[in-house]
């Protein structure tokens, strides 16, 4: 049996030890800022700095259509579970600071379905019937939860209730409460909340809530990163906030990771690889890409992938850009980047690209690599 689930995981390492860039979606327009994958692997959609979304062919690159969404960037792209059939069965929520649109996939030109304003970073629930996103002018600090099918508020996650809960508990939990730690990142503007894989629970900055309940369950301490929220684990027993990994269970502290301080991250189906890559700037702008600290960050224009049970780092692919989102898709067959060029930013000539992997495919050797923008520039780190 041991030797078994070692092959296992050297299968694992071996496969997520290799991406191979198959093509450069590039765009003169505004900068590109989200990605998602639609329809499996068919349709990529990019969100830009202008509010837009586009639409691309992912087998050939070519451009389906453009979207006027929103009036800010766009910051967080989420597609619902694609079961097959048709385009109309799957939906796509995306986000800007100020307001998230609920989209059918086949019905772009009638537009979204819902609009919710004053909403940012909507993330579905499992089953995509409902969303939470965060309030961006209610005080006290709210997360509210909306039915996809009717756009009915469904409940709200109040902030000054998890700063009465930390208040109770110790002294490191209430002042993470205080400084906005208990609802995401509320100072800085990017709040963001998400649903435990069985829907049931909702991760709120370091606040663990049961949405059927006026108050908090339990707030982390969050011993780094403070304010910078976090996620589940697949596997339903772990809660991931910054570089700590907590036991859902007993709300103890399991082991710090280091390397993914300052990172966001993405599973993938089946939740025992995961990517990531720096924390894309609070403000949304691209100054702040040329910051010392963040340029100095081992992921400043980088992503990697890691065994997400024994928390070991698997494989760094280097771009020479600055990674601002990335997804995969549901076969974990391809992975996308958004990759923002800082090097040319000094001058204003800042460029951005969709960069697309084939994973578990290793890089072509130098002449059979036809990208005309340097797929021979990325690397990967091999155990």
């Amino acid at each position: 049996m041991g030797s078994f689930a070692g092959g296992v995981s050297a299968t694992r390492r071996f496969v997520w030890s290799r991406f191979r860039l198959t093509q450069t979606l590039r765009d003169d327009g505004p900068i590109l800022t989200a990605c998602t994958f639609l329809r499996g692997f068919d349709v990529l959609v990019s969100g830009t700095a202008n509010g837009e979304l586009k639409l691309h062919d992912a087998y050939s690159g070519d451009n389906i259509e453009l979207i006027g969404a929103h009036t800010a960037s766009v910051n967080l792209l989420q597609a619902s579970p694609w079961q097959g059939g048709t385009p109309g069965d799957q939906l796509l929520l995306s986000s800007s600071r100020s307001e998230v649109l609920l989209w059918r996939a086949d019905g772009w030109d009638t537009g979204p379905l819902f609009t919710w304003n004053g909403l940012t970073r909507g993330r579905f629930n499992p089953t995509a019937s409902q969303i939470v996103g965060v309030a961006v002018s209610s005080s006290p600090r709210q997360a509210c939860l909306y039915d996809t099918s009717t756009s009915v508020l469904l409940s709200t996650l109040d902030e000054a209730a998890a700063a009465a809960a930390a208040g109770s508990g110790s002294a490191a939990t209430a002042a993470n409460a205080a400084s906005g730690a208990a609802g995401g990142e509320f100072v800085r503007g990017t709040a963001s909340a998400c649903f435990s894989p069985s829907g049931e629970l909702i991760l709120w900055g370091a606040t663990l809530w049961d949405p059927r309940v006026p108050a908090p369950l339990h707030t982390f301490d969050q011993l780094s990163g403070a304010g910078a929220g976090g996620c589940f684990h697949p596997g339903g027993s772990e809660i991931i906030l910054n570089s700590e990994v907590w036991d859902l269970r007993t709300r103890k502290l399991l082991r710090s990771v280091p390397a993914l301080d300052g990172t966001s991250i993405t599973f993938n189906s089946t939740g025992d690889v995961l990517c990531a890559w720096l924390r894309r700037p609070a403000d949304d702008s691209m100054a702040a890409l040329l910051q010392p600290k963040r340029r100095r960050h081992a992921l400043a224009t980088s992503f990697m992938s890691m065994d997400a049970r024994s928390y070991t780092e698997i494989g760094n692919v280097q771009l020479e850009r600055a990674v601002l989102d990335l997804c995969l898709d549901p076969s974990d067959s391809y992975l996308a980047a958004v990759a923002v060029d800082v090097n040319g930013g000094m001058d204003g000539g800042v460029s951005s690209s969709v960069r697309l992997y084939e994973v578990g495919r290793q890089r072509p050797v130098a002449g059979d690599d036809d990208d005309s923008d340097g797929a021979g520039e990325e690397s990967e780190e091999e155990e």
